[in-house]
């Protein structure tokens, strides 16, 4: 993903550039920007994580279909909701946003929900592969995608006063 290796530190530095490794660099992430197939932690930005990927991103769509759908059944809706702004503080890890949080005046009841989008899928077997990331594991010290809700699930729900908020 980075083919432009620097090889000293002078002012005006000399870089090696594989016209190959560019080619399939710049090929990579166009296309992984256009499928929708780079997770959203491969960018190092907010902006680019969060504006720019969220705008991009064909889930966004169906994200707004399930806001729109609860919406119009009577439930309050917001998207991509820091914690930060859930819990009036600075969570010990990274839990990302809630994608959709939904409640209702007349009931007790809040819906963290999580989209995911499964179109670039071919077939049977890519779904599988794509789903195979939601175990609800850690491994290595990582957190699969699952394991990141689940957690974002417990927070908030240990944190009920300031989810009612």
């Amino acid at each position: 993903m980075r083919p432009i290796v620097q090889v000293d530190e002078a002012d005006d530095p000399l870089l090696f550039i594989p016209p190959y490794s560019l080619r399939k660099g710049f090929a990579y992430l166009f296309d992984g920007a256009h499928s929708d197939t780079l997770d959203q932690s491969f960018f190092q930005t907010g902006e680019m994580r969060n504006d720019w990927w969220g705008s991009a991103n064909e889930g966004q769509q169906f994200e707004t279909s399930v806001k729109d759908e609860l919406s119009g059944n009577g439930w309050n809706v917001e998207g991509n909701v820091p914690l930060t702004k859930i819990l009036n503080r600075k969570p010990d890890i990274d839990y990302v946003s809630v994608v959709v949080l939904a409640w209702r005046a007349d009931m007790q009841e809040v819906l963290i929900v999580e989209c995911k989008k499964l179109q670039s899928a071919r077939n049977y077997s890519e779904i599988g592969a794509m789903l195979s990331e939601y175990q609800g594991e850690t491994k290595a010290g990582k957190r699969d995608k699952l394991k990141r809700h689940l957690d974002r699930v417990d927070l908030l729900s240990a944190n009920c006063v300031e989810l009612g908020r």
